[in-house]
């Protein structure tokens, strides 16, 4: 049975802007789950400038159908002025996890 579960990551400046952009995901029929990782390392080249920083990881369980409404939300209140927003596919996951994510998002 092909269930079309995904993961969507992205990242926040803090704990703070984690927080609230978790609250505002999972109070939509979009998300059934997030999890938040405080106080990850990022290295990156931002505008010819290298970047050490300390952000908060977010990831979000959800239906790839879902990705686009996702990805605008994120967009609306992400203080990043180009947020990563990465789309993973979920191809396994146990039948008990998959069916409470499932009844937990919005019908199609």
């Amino acid at each position: 049975m092909q269930l079309d579960l995904a993961i969507v990551l992205t990242t926040v400046s803090d704990d703070e802007q984690a927080e609230a952009l978790a609250n505002i995901l999972v109070q939509s029929d979009y998300i059934a789950c997030i999890n938040v990782l405080p106080n990850i390392k990022s290295k990156y080249i931002w505008k010819g400038e290298l970047k050490n920083t300390q952000e908060s990881l977010l990831i979000i369980k959800t239906k790839r159908q879902f990705f686009h409404s996702i990805e605008e939300i994120i967009k609306r209140n992400h203080k990043y002025e180009i947020p990563e927003i990465i789309c993973i596919d979920i191809s396994k996951s146990s039948t008990d996890y998959s069916n409470w994510l499932i009844g937990n998002l919005a019908k199609d």
